[in-house]
């Protein structure tokens, strides 16, 4: 009977310490264990028994003919004493936190702002002097701030790859992306090419970050930029099937006119700008933005033409088109349209615009340039009757003929019906402006609708995703027609388990003892937690090491550390994990919630080496 007797587990025993054992003993409560207040020793079990024992055997001798105000003053300072060195391994601990979380926010400064990495030794001696006049009993604080050149260096290697991993959580859940592509040269004329992804996620949020940036030491050809952008997709794990476009910048830059050629006849144009007192004192030498600024140099030529013909003609260059009136005309509807082209430009590239509001954009800038078409074309006609009627009217110091006279007043009644037809077209445009405006109030109204019921789609439902191109049903359809085909088995290795949902009935099936307070949109947020875990854990075991930093080898080495011969082809995460994927809270509450997760079989347990490791069914 004694060899299948089971071992008494003290755990199980759930003893409680208590509170008259201080007083009778000397005895309090750290962490689950009993401490001598005297020695420090620590006792495992809640016996009486056991506290009496020590108490009798070490301290009675000492403390027995205490009277009970001698006792109670001697309690109280062994508990201070024991309170102060607490407080001490506390302090010292939160202390070296604090300049560390201090260490990072600085190198974090200094990489935004393109400064040294040397700069964190000048930024450590600026805080001690000013630490010492201001609040010198906290100028040690600032002396344990690590900001040496070195530490600095792997602060902004820890903060890039924590960047990098979050962007890689991020794409995890996008349906469709879309790239943008600069390729542009250095101070060093290293070309660098600039990738910049996009993605909208199924509850549609829309990320846009700068995905990479990649130097082009040799050539530059289209197939030299297709296989830095294929790295790219591999190391953030981006699939091909899930691109829905790609921008590239092509547009060569604007050429150097007369002017800005020479250097002397610069110095001389802005001397003459400066005798004219005009409003501009300079003008556009070229541009490396493209649109953006082209509509500023070509308003600014405009604003300046008196003075550019009044240059040329001093430095003898004969410009012909600024005394041309009808390329004059021409000109100054080109900076019209480029100024409205600009606009549209500026709109489209704002962050977070949706499909259907680019599109209002571009429908309501193609309704503005019909318009101005249709002004062009009356005003043309117009200006064609006036110089007629010009010409006409300079002929009134000669007697005109009977039938002149009759022709000139037709030509009035025609401008004057012309200027009737133009008021008409000037109303229908405010009519339709008018309406347009409508219509943006009632597009507002739809996207705050939308917003609306974005922000309060509950957590807990699942997304589902059906393949983007008819991609699963085809293979359905190839296996109908040709069952002697092998089908291509995807490896196992890239197969990543996730935890489902918990339905209303399985919560409801909880005993009650079991769910407490834990509400059933509580217990899908830790799911949906657990998930993401194991997804960013595995997407990193999965990748290869030579495409992870010094960041995410030090992960992949932890995680790899973490499996066993009884993990082999299973999906599990540790409680550290959790804590560093997902911004759950691991508590008593968390541990309640794993707890229902087994009944619901959802996952179970695997102690060994200290760890508790939970592997998903």
């Amino acid at each position: 009977m004694s060899a299948h007797a089971k071992k008494r587990k003290v755990d199980a025993e759930c003893r409680v310490f208590k509170k008259n054992w201080t007083a009778k003993y000397l005895f309090t409560e750290v962490g689950g264990k009993a401490v001598c207040l005297v020695c420090g020793e620590q006792i495992a079990v809640f016996k009486d028994y056991n506290l009496s024992g020590h108490y009798e055997t070490k301290h009675a001798e000492k403390y027995k003919n205490l009277t009970d105000a001698e006792r109670a003053r001697t309690l109280n300072a062994l508990l201070a004493k024991l309170q102060k060195q607490q407080g001490f391994f506390t302090k010292l601990h939160t202390s070296k936190d604090a300049a560390t979380k201090t260490s990072f926010v600085i190198s974090h400064k200094i990489a935004k702002h393109s400064k040294p990495f040397s700069e964190g030794e000048f930024v450590k001696e600026c805080l001690v002097d000013s630490a010492a006049l201001i609040c010198p009993e906290k100028k040690e604080a600032f002396e344990q701030v690590p900001l040496s050149r070195r530490t600095v260096t792997r602060r902004i290697e820890d903060i890039a790859g924590n960047l990098e991993l979050q962007l890689q959580h991020e794409v995890a859940s996008f349906d469709f992306i879309s790239l943008a592509l600069d390729e542009s040269c250095d101070v060093r004329d290293t070309a660098q090419l600039l990738v910049f992804v996009r993605g909208i996620t199924p509850d549609f949020k829309i990320t846009e970050e700068l995905a990479a940036m990649r130097p082009m030491k040799g050539t530059t050809t289209g197939s030299d930029l297709f296989t830095e952008v294929n790295a790219c997709m591999d190391t953030l794990g981006l699939k091909w099937d899930r691109l829905a476009g790609v921008t590239t910048d092509g547009c060569p830059n604007l050429t150097v006119n007369f002017i800005r050629a020479r250097a002397l006849n610069h110095r001389q144009f802005v001397a003459l700008l400066e005798e004219h007192e005009t409003e501009h004192s300079d003008i556009g030498y070229h541009t490396a933005v493209r649109w953006l600024s082209l509509d500023k140099v070509l308003k600014r030529v405009w604003d300046l033409k008196a003075e550019i013909q009044e240059f040329c003609e001093m430095k003898g260059k004969d410009i012909p088109e600024l005394s041309d009136e009808d390329w004059i005309a021409d000109f100054a509807f080109a900076v019209d349209v480029t100024a409205l082209m600009n606009e549209l430009n500026t709109k489209l590239q704002g962050k977070g615009l949706f499909v259907h509001e680019m599109h209002s954009l571009v429908k309501a800038f193609k309704r503005k340039m019909h318009n101005m078409c249709d002004l062009l074309d009356v005003s043309l006609h117009i200006h064609d009757r006036i110089s007629s009627l010009r010409s006409m009217l300079d002929l009134a110091a000669v007697e005109l003929p009977q039938n002149k006279i009759k022709k000139l007043g037709q030509e009035l009644l025609v401008v004057g019906g012309l200027l009737e037809q133009f008021e008409k077209c000037v109303g229908q445009q405010r009519e339709e402006l008018r309406h347009l405006k409508e219509l943006e109030e009632s597009f507002k109204e739809n996207v705050g609708g939308v917003q609306h019921m974005k922000d309060n789609v509950p957590a807990h439902m699942p997304k589902k995703r059906g393949p983007a191109n008819g991609g699963e049903a085809a293979v359905k359809q190839d296996e109908a027609v040709q069952p002697a085909q092998q089908p291509v088995r995807k490896s196992n290795k890239s197969c990543i388990r996730s935890m489902d949902v918990i339905t209303l009935p399985e919560f409801e099936s909880i005993p009650q003892y079991m769910r407490g307070r834990v509400s059933y949109d509580q217990m899908n947020a830790a799911v949906q937690s657990i998930n993401t875990a194991v997804t960013a854990k595995y997407k990193i075991l999965h990748q290869s090491m030579k495409t992870l930093n010094n960041y995410t080898r030090k992960l992949h080495q932890r995680f790899k550390e973490q499996e066993t011969k009884d993990t082999k082809g299973q999906n599990f995460v540790v409680e550290e994990d959790i804590r560093a994927f997902s911004k759950i809270k691991v508590d008593k509450r968390f541990q309640g919630i794993l707890n229902m997760l087994r009944h619901c079989q959802r996952l179970r347990e695997m102690r060994g080496g200290g760890l508790t490791r939970y592997m998903l069914l």
